[in-house]
């Protein structure tokens, strides 16, 4: 069963990255996690984050996610956070304000993991505030050579609330792997696309997530 559910994946993950590579738009995501545990079931994190077109060459965006992760029990877990968002255009500087709680529900079948995170975020903005819900579903593989080496996938629907309509998806890969001290790193793929004026416009994103646990 499990090597019959790997193949589908990975079948899958190859038709997205095949889709990704034909496009042209290319992003570097630089990202950061430091993890206290105040109880044994309660985490506090702060996320900053740097977002470059291409290749570190041009930053975009810069924000930090600063909450909490509850565990109310093995398989559900409640996480409220607030982000602040600084996005660069040209000369100019937008700030947003987001306000988010997350919902998320984990089970496992054999050694392969899914969860379900169920976020619903409020964005306040200069020219227009909305609420806006995101449903990340991920499947997480068997350990790899039962040394912590573990591949994730992903894909996450983004629904406006006030335009009642989903404006964007992700759909990501990522390979996770310890280090020492505390420390891990993901290396991850997103493919990307929004929607803008009835378009789609596509997008691949490189990228790398450095996790610290105090």
């Amino acid at each position: 069963m499990n090597k019959y559910i790997i193949r589908v994946i990975l079948i899958y993950l190859t038709l997205i990255v095949s889709q990704g590579l034909a496009q042209d738009n290319w992003e570097y995501r630089s990202n950061y996690e430091i993890i206290f545990s105040t109880t044994e079931d309660i985490d506090f994190k702060i996320k900053p984050k740097f977002w470059f077109n291409g290749m570190i060459n041009d930053i975009y965006s810069s924000d930090v996610e600063i909450g909490v992760d509850k565990k109310l029990n093995k398989w559900l877990s409640v996480s409220p956070y607030y982000r602040h968002i600084v996005l660069f255009k040209e000369n100019d500087k937008l700030t947003e304000y987001r306000p988010q709680v997350d919902v998320t529900v984990n089970q496992k079948v054999r050694d392969i993991s899914f969860q379900s995170r169920n976020r619903l975020e409020y964005r306040i903005r200069e020219s227009n505030n909305s609420f806006r819900y995101r449903n990340k579903l991920t499947i997480k593989l068997p350990d790899i050579f039962d040394k912590g080496f573990r591949l994730s996938l992903s894909e996450e629907p983004f629904f406006d609330c006030k335009k009642r309509e989903i404006d964007k998806n992700r759909v990501y890969a990522n390979f996770s792997f310890p280090l020492k001290n505390n420390f891990t790193i993901d290396l991850f793929y997103i493919l990307e696309h929004a929607k803008k004026d009835d378009n789609w416009n596509y997008v691949n994103v490189f990228g790398t997530t450095l996790k610290y646990r105090i």
